[in-house]
C-alpha cells in the first residue's frame, strides 16, 4: 500500500513542478517509509513523464524495492496495493525475467513488460499503478477489478495527471466543486458516475486501464462484472456444494492475503464476515484482533467479538469511542476524505484504524460480504415484490421461500418498507429500491438540487443497474448485484482506503478475493439466498470455524452509531454549532432554513443530519 502520483506533459514540465510538489507532499501519509520520483528525458514524440511514489513497506522491506521501479529495458512503474498471485506469477516468469527484488510490485512490472497492457488480466490483487513502457510512447494507468485501490486522473492544459487521492490533485490544479457530482452525492452519497467532487477530476473506473499518448486518453475494460452474473452463467449447484466450495475458497483467500514481511492484524466486529476472516487468520499465525465499541447502551458487540477471539486464541484490543472521540473523529474524517463521509460508521472505522496503526502496518477486514451475498434488508423488498408480481400474473414461481427468508428479520425496518411501498415498489420493484437507497430527496431536503441534474443522476444509476430493464426476478437479482457490488461497494472501499491510509495502515479484504467474487457473483438466486436467512450460504460454509452463538445471532448491528442519543444529549452543542456553520455558508446548493430545521426534527439520526454533519466537516477542511 502506497501513494502514487504523476503526469505526462507535452511541454516543459518546469511549470508543473510547484503544483506537483504540492500534490506529492499531501500524499505523504500514504507512505511513511520513503519516497521517490523519476522524470524522463524528452521522448521522440515530445512527451515528458514524471512519476512519484510514497512507500508503505510491506513486501520486501529492502531499499532495492523502493519505487519508482525500473525494468531491465528502461520501463518504469509505481504501484499502490498488493498482487496476491505474485508468487505464482514470479514462478511462471522466472525463466523469462530477471527479478532483482522479492516485491510483488516488480511482478506487475514484469507482467506489463512481457505481455503489454493485456497482461493485467493475469494479475489478481488490489492495485493501482502507473507504467511507462521502455519506448516512452505512452503512460498506462490502471486499477483493480473492484476498485479496492483508488486512482484519479485529470487533464491540465496539455498534460494529464494522476493521483491516489482526488483532493490533493484538486488543490494542486485549483479545481472547485463539481455540481453534477455534488448532486450524485446528495441523492445517494456515492459516485454514480466517474466524476469526483471536483471539476474535471475523474476516477479511473474499476477493472479499467487507461493509456495516455500525445494528450489522447483511451480507456478500456479488462474485466466485467456482467460476465459473471447468474443470468450469464447458468450454474447448477446445490447449497451444500456451494458451501463446501466457498469454505475452500475462503481458506485460500485469507492465506494469499497474508502475504507480508510485517505483522498482520485483523478486525473482529463480532459479525460473521470479519469473524470468519479472523478465525482463518488465527490459524495462519495472526495474534492481534481489534474491535470498536461506542460508550452507549445497546451499542456494544464485544461479547460476540470475545467469543470469536477466545475460540480462535486471538488477543482482542477493544477501542472505546465516547462522544468526544466521535466528534473529534468527525473533524479528522473531513480532512482525509475525497468526499463527505458516506455513513456515520466511517468515524468508528477511522478511530479503530488509528489504534491498529500504532501496532501493525496491515489489517484484514470483512468488507464485501453483505454486498456479494445480498445481505441487506433493502435487497429483500424488491425480490419479494417481483416474486409476488409474477405470482399474480399467473406465472408459477418457486422463488418465494428463499427471497422472503426469515420474515421476522424484517422487524424494525418498517420505515424502509413504507418508503419502498410509497414509491410504487409493488408495481415497479426497481423504483421502490431506488427510493430506499436515496439519501436526500430531489426536493424538500437540506440541499438545493438542480431538477434536471437530479433526474439525470437517477437515470444514470437506473441505466447502470438495470440496462435491460427489471421485469423478472432474475433481472432484479442482477440489478441488485450491479448496485451493491458495482456502485455501493466502491463507496465503502473509498472510505476504507482513506481512514486506514490516513495513518499509514494497509487494509486487506479477503472476501473480495477474485476467486470468491467470481464464484459468488455467478451463484443462482436460490443458492445465494438459500436457507431461511440472508447469508445462510456463508453461515453454512463457516460452520466449522466459528462459535455457534456468532453463527446463529440475529441482532448484528453493523457498528451502528448512537448519533441520535448524542445529538439530543452530550453532543447537542456540537451538532447545533456544525449545522449553524453549514447554514451560514454562502453556497448555492445549501438550503439554510432546512439545515437549521434538522436540529428540531423528531429523528435527529436521520440521513439529513449525517449528510449535513459530514458535508460541514468536509467543507471546513477544504
Amino acid at each position: 500500500m502506497c501513494g502514487i502520483a504523476g503526469f505526462v506533459s507535452l511541454s516543459d514540465p518546469s511549470s508543473q513542478a510547484s503544483p506537483f510538489q504540492q500534490l506529492f507532499g499531501e500524499l505523504s501519509h500514504r507512505g511513511p517509509h520513503g519516497q521517490g520520483q523519476w522524470t524522463s528525458d524528452v521522448s521522440n514524440e515530445g512527451q515528458i513523464f514524471h512519476l512519484g511514489h510514497h512507500r508503505l513497506a510491506i513486501v520486501d522491506l529492502s531499499a532495492r524495492a523502493a519505487q519508482p521501479l525500473a525494468g531491465k529495458n528502461g520501463s518504469m512503474i509505481v504501484v499502490n496495493g498488493e498482487i496476491y498471485n505474485a508468487p505464482r506469477l514470479r514462478n511462471d516468469l522466472k525463466d523469462r525475467y530477471e527479478f532483482r527484488t522479492t516485491s510483488d510490485s516488480e511482478v506487475l512490472l514484469a507482467v506489463l513488460d512481457l505481455y503489454g497492457l493485456q497482461g493485467i488480466s493475469r494479475v489478481d490483487g488490489m492495485f493501482a499503478f502507473a507504467y511507462v513502457p521502455s519506448d516512452r510512447s505512452s503512460l498506462w494507468i490502471g486499477r483493480d477489478r473492484l476498485g479496492i485501490k483508488p486512482l484519479y486522473w485529470a487533464r491540465n492544459g496539455d498534460s494529464v495527471w494522476f493521483s491516489s487521492e482526488a483532493r490533493p490533485l484538486a488543490r494542486a490544479l485549483r479545481r472547485g466543486i463539481d455540481n453534477h457530482a455534488f448532486t450524485e452525492w446528495a441523492r445517494y452519497q456515492l459516485q454514480v458516475s466517474n466524476r469526483t467532487f471536483y471539476e474535471g477530476i475523474q476516477s479511473v473506473p474499476p477493472a479499467h486501464a487507461i493509456t495516455i499518448r500525445n494528450g489522447h486518453v483511451k480507456s478500456r475494460a479488462y474485466w466485467s462484472l456482467d460476465d459473471h452474473l447468474p443470468s450469464n452463467r447458468n450454474l447448477t449447484i446445490s447449497l451444500e456444494e456451494a458451501a463446501t466450495q466457498l469454505s475452500s475458497l475462503m481458506a485460500d483467500a485469507v492465506s494469499s492475503h497474508m502475504m507480508s514481511d510485517v505483522e498482520v492484524g485483523t478486525i473482529t466486529s463480532g459479525g460473521m464476515d470479519s469473524s470468519w476472516i479472523s478465525a482463518h487468520a488465527a490459524k495462519l499465525g495472526v495474534k492481534s484482533a481489534y474491535v470498536g465499541r461506542y460508550d452507549e447502551p445497546g451499542h456494544d458487540e464485544t461479547n460476540f467479538a470475545r467469543a470469536v477471539t477466545g475460540h480462535a486464541l486471538l488477543d482482542l484490543d477493544i477501542i472505546d469511542i465516547g462522544v468526544d472521540d466521535y466528534f473529534e473523529g468527525l473533524t479528522r474524517l473531513g480532512s482525509v476524505g475525497d468526499f463527505p463521509g458516506a455513513g456515520p460508521g466511517a468515524i468508528g472505522q477511522l478511530l479503530v484504524a488509528r489504534r491498529v496503526a500504532s501496532n501493525q502496518r496491515v489489517v484484514l477486514a470483512g468488507t464485501g460480504g453483505d454486498e456479494l451475498f445480498l445481505g441487506y434488508v433493502r435487497d429483500r423488498f424488491p425480490l419479494m415484490a417481483m416474486t409476488l408480481l409474477k405470482a399474480t400474473e399467473g406465472i408459477e414461481t418457486k422463488d418465494w421461500s428463499f427471497v422472503s427468508g426469515d420474515i421476522d428479520g424484517l422487524a424494525g425496518y418498517e420505515p424502509m418498507y413504507r418508503k419502498f411501498a410509497s414509491a410504487g415498489g409493488f408495481v415497479s420493484p426497481l423504483s421502490g429500491f431506488l427510493a430506499t437507497i436515496e439519501r436526500s430527496a430531489p426536493t424538500g431536503g437540506p440541499f438545493r438540487l438542480d431538477p434536471d441534474l437530479s433526474i439525470e443522476v437517477e437515470a444514470e444509476l437506473r441505466s447502470f443497474i438495470a440496462p435491460d430493464g427489471a421485469d423478472s426476478v432474475m433481472q432484479i437479482h442482477d440489478a441488485l448485484l450491479r448496485y451493491e457490488v458495482g456502485k455501493f461497494l466502491p463507496s465503502l472501499l473509498q472510505v476504507e482506503d482513506r481512514v486506514t491510509m490516513a495513518y499509514g495502515l494497509e487494509s486487506r479484504v479477503p472476501l473480495l478475493d477474485l476467486a470468491i467474487v467470481e464464484f459468488v457473483l455467478g451463484l443462482p438466486l436460490n443458492v445465494r439466498l438459500g436457507g431461511t436467512r440472508p447469508k445462510d450460504l456463508m453461515r453454512k460454509a463457516a460452520g466449522n470455524d466459528l462459535p455457534l452463538d456468532v453463527l446463529e445471532r440475529k441482532d448484528k448491528m453493523g457498528f451502528p452509531v448512537p448519533l441520535n442519543a448524542w445529538a439530543r444529549g452530550a453532543g447537542k452543542a456540537r451538532v447545533t454549532a456544525a449545522l449553524e456553520s453549514l447554514a451560514e455558508r454562502d453556497l448555492e446548493f445549501i438550503d439554510s432554513s432546512a439545515i437549521r430545521g434538522i436540529v428540531s426534527s423528531q429523528d435527529l439520526a436521520s440521513r439529513n443530519l449525517w449528510a449535513a454533519l459530514s458535508l460541514e466537516s468536509w467543507l471546513a477542511a477544504n
